[in-house]
């Protein structure tokens, strides 16, 4: 369908220094915004408006299983896919994340294509669009019913065996953590399906992300064990009945859901490379892609303040080795962000390629300086090839004619202190021109 990836590990690097410079404007001027060109408004429907300006949390099976950082909200991404596609589409994701837009379009009965750069982003896309039978569910019931609660020695020898030399996995876990994750993932070739093996990961790593990260005070691994023994029966259950039913729904087995999506383990900036866009081409892009200069942590969970760990990439059975540049399209304190837009221009100009003529994107994104980052987002969407669309609404449009929302209870690690811009976010959608 499109450039095929492998799920090789990626080689093992150390992880990018800290950066320690604030980010600075190219200029010291306010950049102007663009305005709108006649014939570039675009209709949009309450049901749209309602979901941009939603502020209901993600509660609902499976986009609860793991809070991928800065995703948006599952109403928002079905909403879109309704208001601009139509079912047997082709909907693409080009930073797809923990697999929002990929769930909801599936759901929808359109076909998915998303791209991620980070091996766990895929992991979690794969996992959570990968039905389970009722045999499955009974086969991961009674292997939490007997799951051993002390280590072996097998189990302490996990991470060495997985890890580098210098730790690099278990790099600030504590020790009833490091023992837990060992005594659980040690346990896992007792499941005899690596579909049923993977979303016990999945539910090991939503166990240890509401136990560690962010969190000053750490649960005992009896804890910790009692939990992931209550969350994996009670989600299993539940992901099961949702898998069924979407496929009961959409007039199809459950197992050809699996055939309705793709998740490609691949920059986007490849996106159509080698003559293999998507088949027929995206009618839609639905997309949360880095924020410029917001700090945020795609790849590690943070500890006791400002220490962090990689574990998550080990317990989903991938690798890392990257640091945050790697992940938010560069370094957040470069001056003018010039690698960010720079990689920001190539993706686009090579998800272009992939599109339908008359293709929408649609994007969330927010600015921590948005006086000046925004029209240099709009230019490098211009120089891709891109023509930005207004929305046209009676109501929930700010003074520069866009969709801005607030970010409901997210948190968010801006670069600068001193301002709360980076909690707004915008709706930005564009069309591609020349096709």
């Amino acid at each position: 369908m499109i450039l095929p990836t492998s799920d090789a590990p990626l080689a093992h690097s150390r992880p990018a220094r800290r950066e320690q410079s604030d980010a600075t404007p190219p200029s010291r001027h306010r950049w102007p915004v663009a305005a709108p060109h006649a014939g570039t408004h675009l209709p949009v429907a309450d049901p749209f408006l309602a979901a941009v300006s939603s502020t209901n949390t993600v509660s609902q099976s499976p986009h609860d299983l793991y809070k991928y950082p800065a995703r948006f909200a599952p109403e928002f991404a079905r909403e879109t896919i309704r208001a601009f596609s139509q079912p047997g589409d082709v909907v693409l994701d080009p930073f797809c994340g923990g697999g929002t837009s990929v769930i909801e379009a599936v759901a929808l009965g359109r076909r998915a294509v998303g791209y991620d750069i980070s091996a766990l982003a895929c992991f979690l896309a794969r996992t959570k669009t990968t039905p389970l039978t009722v045999h499955d569910e009974r086969a991961l019931h009674e292997w939490s019913l007997h799951l051993r609660r002390d280590p072996s020695l097998a189990a302490g020898s996990i991470w060495q065996r997985y890890d580098t030399d210098d730790g690099y996995y278990r790099r600030n876990l504590p020790p009833a953590a490091l023992g837990f994750f060992s005594t659980i993932i040690d346990q896992l070739d007792r499941l005899p399906h690596r579909r049923q093996r993977r979303f016990a990961r999945l539910v090991l790593l939503s166990v240890g992300q509401r136990a560690l990260d962010c969190k000053s005070h750490l649960p005992t691994t009896e804890e910790m064990h009692a939990q992931f023994r209550a969350q994996l029966a009670e989600q299993v259950s539940v992901f099961r009945r949702y898998t069924w039913n979407v496929a009961r729904t959409l007039g199809v087995t459950h197992r050809r859901l699996e055939a309705l999506r793709e998740i490609v383990r691949a920059s986007s900036e490849i996106c159509g490379e080698n003559g293999r866009p998507p088949t027929p081409k995206a009618a839609l892009v639905v997309t949360s892609p880095p924020y410029p200069g917001v700090h945020m942590l795609y790849h590690r969970w943070q500890l006791f303040g400002r220490r962090e760990t990689p574990a998550p990439f080990l317990i989903a059975d991938c690798r890392d080795g990257d640091g945050t540049s790697f992940y938010c399209l560069g370094n957040r304190h470069e001056a003018g962000l010039k690698t960010y837009y720079e990689r920001l221009t190539k993706a686009f100009a090579a998800v272009r390629r992939c599109l339908k003529r008359d293709a929408l994107v649609v994007q969330m994104v927010a600015f921590n300086q948005p006086d000046w980052q925004l029209p240099a987002f709009l230019q490098a969407m211009e120089t891709a090839g891109y023509a930005e669309m207004r929305p046209r609404a009676a109501r929930g449009l700010a003074r520069d004619g866009r969709l801005w929302r607030a970010v409901p209870g997210r948190r968010w690690y801006a670069a600068a202190k001193s301002t709360n811009a980076a909690g707004n976010e915008v709706v930005l959608l564009h069309r591609p021109v020349g096709l």
